[in-house]
């Protein structure tokens, strides 16, 4: 084997060593895939002249842990050779099926440098000649970059050796070795299935059925957990941001948890943000169907006194676990303790200003000023939504900032906040209802 093969092989498993620039959280462990790749092959063997041949293949893998694959390939190759003094140049076609397994010996991120070795058998056929069946064994390296947490691309090559010397039409020479021949190959795998990074967790499933908890009830088991995670998120925020970690974070982080940990976080809100949705909307059919009853006992029991805007104050309230307050908050509002809400929610943002669930609290404390018939603060909290970069409460806050405007008689900021979210969220579930009231106005 000369130095440019080897060189070439050698570059190859080495891959490029590159700062990653994300990590996915999503594992690959247990996973199946497939694929295909193509490049080309040139044939080392006894002849001085094999010029490169063209082939593909496609390949089914399966990851045994989160480093290590096996896979099976199937594909076909051509081989060329030229004899001495013939300008004409020989072909050997042959079709091969390999079983090797890949070892990701690093993983920078989105790139993972790997080592593979295998064997397998081919059949093949020197231009017309009969065709003859070969065992080889492999050995290459390359790198493996993610697209997508679901799809990599790679560039590896290999060596292939065989157990005969035919592969050249039979020729003999002074090297004594058999046959050998080297691919190069650029993939692309795509991964099936995936397992979350992080489950959904259930954060109000009992309010249908048990009593309202009070601020000096115990959180559970999955309250502790969740918080946890949420404070130690913002923990990793603030020292992202240069700022002062708080005195009971002890752990030492890298970027790759921190990235992870966004990535979780992401997630967790889209889970939150649904749940969030499915309780206002059972809440509004409880206030409907409460406002019947309201209605046929009106002449034996006198109606609630709605609250007034003078009702709402805030007072300080100190915020230890961000999960068991935002979830506590939440059950205030539902329970129309408005003012109560508004201090948690309030204190939630003071102490986490760039948390990812701030403007989730914002929103809710616009949402608290509405039920409670302050409009005007209403709409300043709502607009204050509108200020974050990352939300997922944009669409709510348009909608809400219109049925506030309209509340107050102001129709034409009412139109407007309403056309505002035909345009910028024309898939928002709040779609059919904004029409309904630009008909009314």
């Amino acid at each position: 084997m000369n130095f440019k093969h080897i060189s070439l092989v050698t570059l190859l498993a080495i891959g490029i060593n590159t700062p990653a620039q994300d990590v996915f959280s999503q594992g690959l462990k247990g996973r199946w895939g497939f694929g295909f790749g193509v490049g080309a092959q040139q044939q080392y063997s006894d002849l001085a002249v094999t010029p490169f041949g063209f082939g593909g293949e496609g390949f089914l893998t399966y990851r045994l842990t989160e480093k290590l694959s096996i896979n099976l390939a199937a594909g076909y190759n051509t081989l060329g050779f030229k004899l001495p003094g013939v300008a004409k140049t020989f072909v050997t076609n042959l079709f091969f099926g390999n079983l090797y397994a890949d070892y990701e010996f690093m993983q920078l991120g989105r790139i993972r440098p790997f080592l593979m070795a295998g064997f397998g058998g081919m059949n093949f056929q020197v231009e017309q000649n009969k065709r003859y069946n070969d065992a080889e064994a492999l050995l290459g390296g390359g790198v493996r970059f993610f697209v997508t947490p679901n799809m990599a691309v790679s560039l590896f090559g290999n060596a292939k050796y065989t157990t005969g010397d035919d592969l050249d039409g039979g020729q003999r020479g002074g090297n004594k070795i058999n046959d050998a021949y080297f691919t190069a190959r650029a993939a692309v795998t795509f991964y099936l299935g995936g397992k979350p990074s992080a489950p959904e967790e259930v954060l109000f499933t009992k309010m249908d059925t048990e009593p309202v908890p009070d601020e000096s009830d115990q959180p559970t088991e999955t309250d502790e957990d969740l918080g946890s995670f949420l404070n130690k998120l913002s923990t990793l925020e603030d020292q992202q941001q240069g700022m002062v970690a708080e005195s009971g974070a002890e752990e030492t982080v890298t970027v790759e948890e921190y990235v992870r940990l966004r990535s979780r976080i992401d997630e967790l809100n889209e889970a939150i943000e649904r749940k969030e949705r499915e309780i206002y909307k059972l809440q509004q059919e409880i206030a409907s169907r409460q406002g019947t009853i309201n209605a046929i006992q009106q002449t034996q029991v006198p109606s609630q006194t709605t609250i007034r805007p003078t009702s709402i104050s805030t007072t300080p309230v100190r915020i230890q676990d961000i999960s068991t307050a935002y979830e506590n908050a939440l059950n205030k509002f539902y329970s129309r303790r408005f003012s109560e809400a508004i201090s948690i929610f309030s204190a939630i943002i003071q102490k986490y200003p760039n948390h990812s669930l701030a403007s989730n609290c914002q929103y809710w404390i616009g949402e608290s000023y509405f039920a409670a018939g302050d409009y005007l603060s209403a709409i300043d909290a709502f607009q204050k939504v509108l200020n974050y970069e990352r939300t997922l409460k944009r669409d709510d806050a348009l909608f809400m900032l219109g049925r506030a405007y309209m509340e107050l008689g102001k129709n034409d900021q009412a139109i407007a906040m309403f056309n505002r979210l035909l345009t910028q969220h024309p898939d928002s579930e709040y779609v059919d209802s904004v029409r309904k009231y630009l008909k009314r106005l």
